[in-house]
């Protein structure tokens, strides 16, 4: 698959909250690399807007790196059926990270893997039809929102230049031609308080077009959310607070979809188990509303997470920002769902066998299940105590095609 530029971001803030819950044994390539002690932060993830959907999920054989390729898909508005959509002309097997725009606008990023070092990009205006390709001055950096766009096709992206050098942040236009990083970026990276080694993860433009950096600590903490304040000016901001003694919050998505900024974390509590909170702002980050914490049952872990959409209820502006966190267990899925920050987590019927991601619709929640070659669209309506199948997409995998 290959990749190019133009996109539009809004923020929306995911983290997960870890207590070091146990996980399933083994790698299936479907996870981005985290810090060494924090857990892997998963790479499929899903976003939708009021003109359509974006989700990035691996598909081959799973247990087979060589053999296992990253695809994006897409649901316009109005319809049911999501659509493979994936930029060709690069082998996908290290990961993809797509960062989505309010206009329809995708910018999707290639991770290195095997002998491919670099990472292509690639943009496109009308919802994956066609793509305008690019290269990054690095290797993107393996989290869901590495790569982000702004309303008028500005790009960031995380980057890295070798094996073991701190990520940094770069931002180009809508042309992907020229690279260069935020101003006073790197002297507030070095001044952010109580964060040791912080270090960009994450990012995101606000629906005003203001940059917003996410940031982590030394062993994986979450370190708040830097916002682009105009020269070389930033503010820091955190979205879930102050953690409590016991507690640690970790990253896990950042991104705006709308007009609402929203910060989903996995936090970590000593003797309480594991949990994921969600935090929203409606003002581009300077302030936050902080959801309750959903607890994750024992032995399972963050599979994916899906923001935006209005189908799990919710009022107010951030109505259409509702985030769906699946969980696994083995074959096992579980999936949550809450609409804003004044509402409560609810609990779907048992997720589809497969189900690769999810996120919310208009009327309730798509998930995407998948099993070699074939996405399988699954649908719950509001209210349903039920998953109706729907479409089904065959993928041309070419096995072999990469070792």
């Amino acid at each position: 698959m290959a990749i190019g530029a133009t996109t539009v971001v809004v923020a929306v803030v995911v983290f997960i909250i870890v207590a070091l819950v146990g996980a399933d044994s083994g790698s299936t390539g479907t996870e981005a690399g985290s810090s060494s002690t924090g857990p892997a932060v998963p790479l499929a993830a899903a976003s939708a807007w009021p003109t359509g959907a974006v989700a990035t999920v691996a598909m081959g054989d799973l247990a087979d790196p060589a053999n296992t390729f990253w695809e994006l898909f897409v649901r316009t508005q109005g319809s049911t059926q999501w659509s493979l959509a994936t930029p060709l002309g690069t082998a996908s097997n290290g990961g993809l990270v797509a960062g989505v725009g309010p206009s329809g606008s995708v910018t999707a990023g290639v991770l290195p893997s095997a002998f491919l070092t670099f990472s292509p990009v690639a943009s496109s205006r009308d919802l994956g039809a066609t793509w305008a390709p690019g290269l990054l001055p690095g290797a993107l950096l393996s989290a869901p929102d590495a790569l982000a766009t702004s309303s008028t096709g500005t790009v960031a992206a995380v980057v890295t230049n070798k094996k073991g050098a701190a990520p940094k942040v770069v931002v180009a236009g809508p042309d992907l031609a020229s690279w260069n990083e935020p101003a006073g970026l790197h002297a507030a990276l070095a001044a952010a308080s109580n964060c040791s080694g912080a270090k960009p993860t994450r990012v995101s433009f606000a629906a005003s077009g203001t940059l917003l950096v996410g940031l982590e600590c030394s062993g994986g903490s979450d370190g708040g959310v830097l916002v682009a304040q105009g020269g070389t000016t930033w503010r820091r901001g955190e979205p879930q607070g102050i953690a409590a003694p016991g507690t640690n919050f970790q990253p896990l998505r950042l991104t705006t979809v709308a007009t609402a900024v929203v910060d989903v974390a996995l936090v970590v509590r000593n003797g309480l188990g594991t949990g994921v909170q969600a935090s929203w702002s409606s003002d581009g980050g300077s302030t936050w509303s902080s959801g309750p914490i959903v607890a994750i049952p024992t032995g399972w872990k963050v599979a994916s997470v899906g923001v935006g959409g209005t189908g799990v209820g919710g009022t107010g502006n951030v109505r259409a920002t509702a985030v769906v966190v699946l969980l696994s267990h083995g074959a096992q899925r579980r999936i949550n769902a809450i609409a804003a920050p004044t509402s409560s987590w609810i609990t779907l019927p048992p997720g589809p066998s497969g189900t690769a991601t999810a996120v919310a619709t208009d009327s309730g929640v798509d998930a995407l299940a998948v099993s070699g070659g074939r996405e399988t669209t699954w649908s719950w309506t509001s209210g349903s105590d039920r998953w109706m199948v729907g479409s089904t997409e065959r993928v041309p995998i070419q096995f072999g095609s990469s070792g």
